[in-house]
């Protein structure tokens, strides 16, 4: 039988709970701890790396300084680049153009002058008013030349048309006129092209990578 009054047990219980709480207490206090801990960590790194980041951008804008002319460098090249663009617009490579044309000439003719008139990156082509020739023309391109024999005119004008850029060539017989020591005939041909956007030379459009 037990002998023992309640108060007995009930007092044992007490202090079992009263145990039981004080180790919770204990854990709750350690957990808080570490808790608190690792926030102070985590605050402290994030203060060092906010630092770090001011006295970057505080260093970049001193650096900034030393570069502060090259957008007005970048902007002056790229008008520049569109200046050169515009004016060069028109470019055709006439040295390369007279080197074919001088292939199809006749043989026996020489060339005695060459002019050329039409458009520029400032004056656009002239509308034509000659119902025989075709529309597209840009540049026109005069001729004339001396031959002591009459040429094909038609085959010279033929093969004037094959060159690329060119069109609507015309010959036209303007003088015959005689040596006077050696009385052996002359001839003074006008020759006319028309010369469309196809000759143009293109060196400085923008690239598909410049936009």
């Amino acid at each position: 039988m037990n002998l023992l009054p309640p108060e007995f047990y009930s007092a044992q219980a007490m202090g079992r709970l009263k145990r039981v709480l004080a180790l919770v207490l204990v854990l709750v206090v350690a957990l808080s701890a570490g808790v608190y801990g690792l926030f102070s960590m985590a605050l402290s790194q994030q203060r060092d790396a906010l630092a770090e980041a001011e006295a970057e951008t505080s260093r970049l804008l001193v650096r900034q300084q030393d570069f502060a002319e090259v957008p007005v460098v970048l902007n002056r090249l790229e008008q520049l680049e569109q200046a050169r663009t515009l004016g060069m617009s028109t470019e055709v490579l006439w040295q390369d153009y007279l080197g074919y044309v001088l292939a199809v000439m006749p043989g026996g003719v020489k060339t005695a002058s060459v002019k050329v008139s039409g458009a520029t990156p400032m004056l656009a082509p002239a509308a034509t008013t000659n119902p025989l020739l075709q529309d597209g023309a840009v540049t026109q391109l005069e001729l004339t030349a001396i031959s002591d024999t009459l040429p094909n005119i038609a085959q010279w004008q033929d093969n004037l048309n094959q060159i690329p850029g060119f069109q609507d060539a015309w010959v036209n017989l303007v003088t015959v006129g005689e040596d006077e020591d050696t009385k052996v005939p002359w001839f003074e041909l006008s020759v006319t092209v028309q010369v469309t956007d196809e000759a143009y030379a293109n060196r400085y459009l923008p690239t598909e990578e410049e936009g």
